[in-house]
């Protein structure tokens, strides 16, 4: 059972926070004319695609109101790789990327410790809150009264509102919608906080679960799917007609946000990855699932392994490699240059490494597989598709991030040599990360060269990453799911609305880990002490 809290988007408000200003205390709360104040709605897995068609069949009347008509929005809002919940939702929260906070997914298996994660479950889904010491935009808004309504990853935060009892029956009932629909409920606990602390918290998140466990269960084009993000539409409402009876709604951001999107996957494109590399190798591969919190478990489970795949969310996989000599993965015979991949090792009996090395190179071709990502060791990245192969390379520090793709075949492996603006980046010359979004953003593959090479910064990558093709999985799953690398994983709603956010805009191709910066652009502050953020302030007023 996948628990609902899976969320976030409070970074996009940060800055905000910055500029306030209390003015005297009304009962039950200071609600000063010039105190600015952030909530966010993150819905779980509201895929973009179904979000404009709702939208242009007049189903979802508050978005259209208080967020199209009424607000700003981003066009090609790109996630961070991996396209699954708790990675995005720990790059919103921090402010980096994957590969340095080190939380790659809703499971991740660390090869030097042998530590696992699923967060897929009752007693595991909130150990993500110390599974990272990246500092969250609520510790670093300490002082500030802060909430997280059904939110699973929320260190720091000052008030915290579960429902726990009622959500869990409901959830374990199926009834997903009521834990959506719950989330308005949280205005009088809010109401009594703020009592307390003599203010409105300054930021709160509303975490609506019930959207992505529909589109897992019955697929993103369901009418079951639809009908809880019309529950998200008509709960947003109750809140913020909640906000205008309070005096608070006028100097309120509001954010509308996902974490990443949904894929239709029928049951006939189910590619069982770990089933494939043991036939093809003869070694003992464990595909890794549930909690292996317990050590005792997790040791027998890889006492033999000789490969682990972790799969998530159904579109994306990790294959690690426990045993073998391997300082390199030879290419196999006609490979260009006779160049090698570099991948970390920690043990060495080198039994079956000659399949396994030769299957890994041929994975690409396998039905159910769109890219094949290799380590080449440090800032270095191998891509391989049916369509060609490419090194993609970070330049090394110092300086700004730069990156570089050196396409190995006739054609890349993304078609960006069909796309014009991506062609243009594909000469061997470096490029900065915005580059990269700006031009690809309209792509079939987003942002995808920059964020591959830090994706593999972490030893939690593995030495080889896995994107199932379009409509396929790599694991046993519903007839939705996400995390691969193409557009509909990736492409995520984002509106914004609120003081100096001009009515009707729209900003183009931002990525969701700058959302912070763009908020701290409106409003001319600087970031809070300590943050180390790796997007850049982008304005957020910008108007398209």
């Amino acid at each position: 059972m996948s628990m609902p809290t899976r969320a976030l988007a409070a970074l996009a408000l940060a800055g905000l926070l910055g500029c306030a200003g209390c003015a005297a205390n009304r009962a039950p709360f200071a609600a000063s004319g010039t105190q600015r104040l952030a909530v966010v709605f993150l819905a779980d897995g509201l895929d973009a695609s179904v979000l404009d068609a709702m939208l242009a069949a007049g189903r979802l009347p508050v978005i259209e109101r208080e967020f199209v008509r009424g607000g700003l929005r981003v066009r090609h809002a790109v996630d961070a790789l991996p396209a699954v919940t708790y990675a995005n939702v720990v790059t919103l929260l921090t402010g980096v990327w994957p590969g340095r906070h080190g939380i790659l997914g809703n499971r991740w298996f660390d090869p030097r410790t042998r530590r696992a994660r699923d967060y897929g479950y009752l007693g595991t889904f909130r150990r993500v809150n110390n599974d990272f010491h990246t500092p969250t935009i609520f510790e670093l808004l300490a002082g500030e009264p802060t909430a997280a309504v059904q939110l699973h990853t929320r260190r720091g935060a000052t008030k915290i509102i579960d429902f726990s009892l009622a959500n869990g029956l409901d959830w374990a009932l199926g009834r997903y919608d009521r834990v959506n629909a719950r989330a308005a409920g949280a205005l009088p606990r809010l109401d009594r906080f703020a009592g307390r602390a003599g203010r409105w918290p300054r930021l709160v998140v509303f975490y609506f679960p019930g959207v992505d466990e529909l589109g897992h269960r019955f697929g993103p084009d369901s009418p079951q799917y639809r009908r809880a993000v019309r529950t998200v539409d008509t709960t947003i409402g109750r809140v913020l007609q909640g906000l205008r009876r309070r005096g608070l709604y006028e100097r309120c951001y509001r954010v509308l946000v996902s974490d990443h999107g949904m894929v239709a996957t029928p049951k006939s494109r189910r590619f069982d990855l770990a089933g494939w590399l043991a036939e093809r190798t003869h070694l003992r591969v464990c595909a890794l699932k549930g909690p292996l919190a317990d050590p005792l478990a997790r040791r027998r489970r890889l006492r033999n392994a000789d490969v682990v795949v972790v799969a998530d969310a159904g579109r994306r996989a990790q294959v690690h490699i426990l045993r073998g000599n391997v300082g390199t993965w030879e290419r196999g015979n006609g490979a260009p240059g006779g160049q090698t991949v570099a991948v970390r090792q920690d043990e060495a009996t080198p039994a079956g490494l000659r399949a396994f090395r030769s299957a890994i190179f041929d994975l690409h071709a396998s039905p159910g597989v769109d890219l094949v990502c290799l380590r080449r060791g440090a800032g270095c990245v191998e891509v391989r598709s049916r369509r060609g192969t490419a090194l993609v390379q970070r330049r090394p520090r110092p300086g700004p991030p730069a990156y570089r793709v050196q396409v190995l075949t006739d054609r890349d492996p993304w078609g960006y040599d069909t796309h014009p603006p991506a062609a243009e980046l594909l000469d061997e010359t470096w490029h900065p990360s915005r580059k990269w979004l700006r031009q690809t953003a309209g792509s079939a593959y987003p942002d995808f060269v920059p964020q591959i090479v830090e994706l593999f910064d972490s030893p939690r990558a593995g030495g080889a990453i896995v994107f199932a093709a379009d409509g396929w999985t790599l694991r046993p799953e519903g007839p939705g799911s996400h995390g691969g690398a193409g557009r509909r994983d990736r492409i995520v709603p984002l509106l914004l609305a609120g003081p100096g956010i001009r009515p009707g805009g729209t900003l183009d191709a931002q990525q969701l880990q700058q959302r912070r910066d763009q908020i701290h652009g409106a409003g001319g502050v600087e970031p809070p002490a300590g943050a180390a953020f790796d997007g850049v302030a982008l304005p957020v007023a910008a108007d398209r």
